[in-house]
């Protein structure tokens, strides 16, 4: 039996499993931090253990934990330590010195020295005071004697600048990364004038003022607050100050054992880390939702995972989406349609079948495919089956042993796009889907398949025969985008318009200087010149809108003056023996101008006429020799709707 599996990570994962924990303080006891079931049916969880007073457990053993899993006891508990961290607590004590102290200092100094002796040989603290002025006495230290001595050296004197000593030990405490900054005093705040102020401005007893100062220099910093008063004046400051910070407020009287070990704070987050691994006790029943309970006395942690199974039973761990493409495509061309899976790590899918429409039908289905690019292909899979009773409707199936490996691309079509397909966007949308028997079922995300261009064919045919083709015939247009064309053997060529795209054409060929050009040519000027010339070759026409041109004449007017003299025949017996290169009137023409499309005509066949071939003897041959700049023609192309 193979098992497919997940790994959840820390937090933010786990939170998503989490259904509800319940505590016997205020602070749950158990807190899951990662679980894992890659190796199921064993199964581990990272998790931290701390006690109603937010200390951690840092070394539980199987005995401590009790773990269950739908009910069910698990007996085979292995529980190890994960991470050692920094389990000491850190405390900065803040306390009030001034000579308004001096009836209540003696209290103070003994919870201060109550607080010292609770703290263990892996806790360190600070002393903050303000006698006169506010100043760190003691830094951070593991050596309480140091603290104690400080503390019993104090004596009351000079002013009580109460917000400034707690500016000052808070920003201590945040920059040693203390658990928590505890202050004892009387709330008076009275700043002695000769003290550097650490808190912004003078004195002027706004203690508003001084209190957004501190939150903003602390910042996120998680350092909790805890505020201790022996005298009742600025109590409401310093309650609002300590809850803010995640702490409270006492006066001296009501300060218990209890509420002195929470002023301390628990320890810092990676402290004392455990991993529990067991095997689950319904292993044998995988496939299933499964209720995992790990509880320290009564407190527990409860989360649910899906333990997997092998396929095609298994539902996916997480929505299966199925999705069309939106595609650009181009009327009269072909184009690749993929339908794709989207899903978790486990499909389970061995077999499909799938009904596609569109909404206005458009696409002739060439092939289907279970190539190597697709989940099927990559499965093993045969070729699919498809059927097209309509352009409307496409028809899939599909199977194989092995169920689908991966996110991908399920199947993919071969299609062609009618050449009078609208420009407008098609919406392509699932019919039917079926996995399987029906499960798991799929999310369906339709999509759209837009025609944005229509390539229209046109050709380029010789004047003297329209079968003979002319290839190599440059066609292009400068306007809002470039478009380039080269006609083919046959002289055919393609343009390809956008919906409503106004186009003028231009066409251009290299000047052929071949053996074509003749001293015959000069021959059928001549005769062209007192009526008698050939009427096979004189009678070709071509209508150009209302006008009719003769490709003869073009061809005979070398000059290039719009007449047919002796002066053509002179040019030409000039080309023929190699004495001038070109002609005046240029090389190839073509005609004719002006032609109109409308949506899905073929453009009429375009005239090239080369300069001098007054015979019509031109054949398609490659030109020897680049000649002069060719001659080019304007043409209107414009696609109607």
């Amino acid at each position: 039996m193979s098992h497919h599996c997940y790994r959840s990570t820390v937090l933010t994962t786990i939170t998503a499993l989490l259904l509800g924990m319940t505590a016997g303080s205020s602070r749950s006891a158990v807190e899951i931090l990662e679980f894992d079931r890659d190796s199921f049916p064993q199964l581990t969880v990272d998790l931290r253990v701390t006690d109603p007073l937010g200390n951690p457990l840092c070394a539980l053993e199987a005995g401590d934990l009790s773990v269950n899993e739908n009910g069910v006891p698990v007996l085979d508990l292995q529980v190890d330590p994960l991470s050692g961290g920094n389990c000491g607590r850190r405390v900065v004590l803040i306390l009030s010195a001034g000579a308004l102290m001096a009836g209540q200092l003696d209290g103070a100094r003994q919870l201060a020295l109550d607080l010292l002796d609770t703290l263990g040989p892996q806790d360190q603290a600070s002393l903050v005071v303000y006698a006169g002025c506010a100043a760190v006495e003691v830094e951070m230290t593991s050596n309480m004697q140091a603290v104690r001595d400080a503390l019993n050296q104090l004596i009351a004197q000079g002013g009580a600048a109460m917000a400034d000593a707690v500016y000052l030990g808070l920003t201590t405490a945040c920059a040693q990364g203390a658990t928590s900054a505890v202050y004892i005093g009387n709330g008076i705040d009275l700043q002695s004038q000769d003290c550097a102020l650490p808190l912004n401005g003078s004195y002027d007893g706004t203690l508003d003022d001084d209190r957004e100062q501190i939150l903003t220099a602390i910042g996120t910093c998680d350092t909790r607050f805890f505020a201790v008063s022996t005298w009742p004046l600025n109590e409401t400051w310093l309650r609002n100050l300590s809850h803010e910070l995640g702490g409270e407020h006492y006066r001296i009287a009501d300060v218990t054992p209890v509420e002195q070990t929470a002023m301390l704070g628990g320890a810092t987050a990676d402290c004392c880390l455990h991993r529990a691994t067991f095997a689950s006790p319904l292993a044998d029943t995988d496939g299933t939702s499964r209720e995992l309970s790990i509880c320290w006395q009564a407190d527990c942690a409860t989360l649910t995972y899906v333990a997997p199974c092998d396929p095609p039973f298994c539902p996916p761990d997480a929505p299966l989406e199925f999705s069309l493409p939106e595609l650009d495509t181009m009327a009269g061309h072909e184009v690749d349609i993929d339908l794709r899976i989207a899903h978790g790590e486990h499909s389970y899918i061995t077999s499909y079948m799938v009904r596609v429409v569109t909404s206005v039908p458009i696409l002739e289905v060439l092939s289907a495919q279970h190539d190597a690019a697709t989940m099927a292909g990559e499965a093993g899979w045969g070729a699919p089956v498809f059927y097209q009773p309509h352009p409307g409707e496409i028809r899939l199936s599909g199977a194989g042993v092995e169920p689908l490996p991966a996110a991908g691309t399920l199947v993919r079509l071969r299609a062609r796009v009618f050449d009078d397909a609208p420009l407008e966007c098609v919406d392509l949308s699932f019919e039917e889907v079926v996995f399987n028997e029906g499960h798991p079922a799929p999310v369906q995300v339709d999509g759209q398949l837009c025609v944005t261009k229509r390539c229209a064919p046109g050709r380029v045919s010789y004047w003297s025969d329209p079968s003979r083709g002319v290839p190599n015939v440059l066609i292009s247009q400068q306007q809002a985008r470039v478009l380039r064309a080269v006609s083919a053997d046959d002289g055919s060529y393609e343009v390809c318009l956008t919906h409503g795209e106004n186009v003028q054409l231009s066409f251009e060929r290299p000047f052929d200087q071949t053996p074509t050009i003749s001293a015959l040519d000069a021959a059928y000027v001549l005769q062209c010149v007192v009526g008698a010339e050939d009427p096979s070759l004189a009678d070709i026409a071509v209508g150009c809108g209302e006008d009719i041109i003769r490709p003869m004449d073009i061809a005979a007017d070398v000059s290039g003056d719009g007449t047919i003299s002796a002066y053509d025949a002179s040019l030409l017996l000039q080309f023929a023996v190699g004495a001038i290169d070109a002609f005046p009137a240029g090389g190839w023409k073509f005609f004719c101008e002006n032609v109109e499309l409308s949506e899905g005509d073929t453009i009429p066949d375009v005239v090239g006429v080369l300069t001098g071939d007054c015979t019509g003897s031109w054949t398609p041959e490659p030109p020897d020799v680049a000649g002069a700049a060719p001659m080019k023609s304007q043409h209107n192309r414009q696609e109607g709707r």
